[in-house]
């Protein structure tokens, strides 16, 4: 956290502030605020976004080696740890937290609910409930994932072809939504005179909000 802070501040702040000092017109000034304040936390968001997204398509492998490590007497927590050891991250990472937190006195229940906050993955959500549940009444844990590893199969289906029948459309959002951003960053560096009248005028000021605003909705 201290060094995306520090980047965040450099970017949004610091270099701003130089071109400001070294006498670059206003609106040069806040297109570097906007690109440099956005820029670390969008590539830090769709790293995140990555990053949950392969874990979910990881969960139903690691719920074939819960099931099989269930079967031949391990406990829940150790088929956790062989998930851990067997595949590769962020769901070997995320798992070994699990196991080394109920190793060092955790309650199982609390250590996955800090899973599932973690992870917002409404699948996982689902098999934590599923354990929760059979800790308390009791049943067969193994016959349970497997029941719950083919209703996330389905799932995993099922949106990978609402993605497919939908990209198009997606795609044609984002451009249109990105394109005014990207045309006004342009002016801001190619002809900063014609923009400067956003930001030094009060008619200006109410034009820019409207826009904002409408960009927003529209998007």
């Amino acid at each position: 956290p201290e060094e995306f802070i520090s980047i965040w501040v450099f970017t949004g702040g610091i270099i701003p502030a130089i071109a400001l000092f070294l006498g670059a017109p206003t609106s040069i000034c806040i297109g570097l605020v906007i690109i440099g304040a956005a820029a670390p936390i969008s590539w830090v968001t769709i790293k995140r976004n990555k990053r949950l997204t392969l874990f979910g398509t990881q969960l139903s492998d690691a719920l074939t080696i819960i099931c099989n490590a269930l079967r031949v007497g391990q406990s829940f927590q150790t088929a956790m740890k062989n998930v851990a050891d067997e595949m590769e991250e962020p769901i070997s990472r995320e798992f070994m937290r699990v196991y080394r937190e109920t190793q060092y006195g955790m309650p199982l229940e609390t250590s996955l609910e800090r899973l599932i906050a973690r992870t917002k993955n409404s699948d996982l959500e689902l098999v934590c409930s599923a354990v929760v549940i059979q800790r308390q009444i009791g049943g067969n844990l193994a016959i349970i994932l497997e029941n719950i590893s083919e209703t996330i199969n389905q799932r995993i289906q099922l949106r990978g072809e609402v993605k497919t029948l939908t990209a198009a459309g997606r795609m044609s959002g984002y451009i249109v939504g990105a394109l005014p951003i990207f045309i006004i960053l342009l002016l801001m560096f190619i002809n900063p005179d014609y923009i400067d009248i956003f930001f030094t005028t009060e008619s200006g000021h109410t034009m820019l909000i409207i826009c904002v605003a409408m960009e927003i909705i529209g998007f």
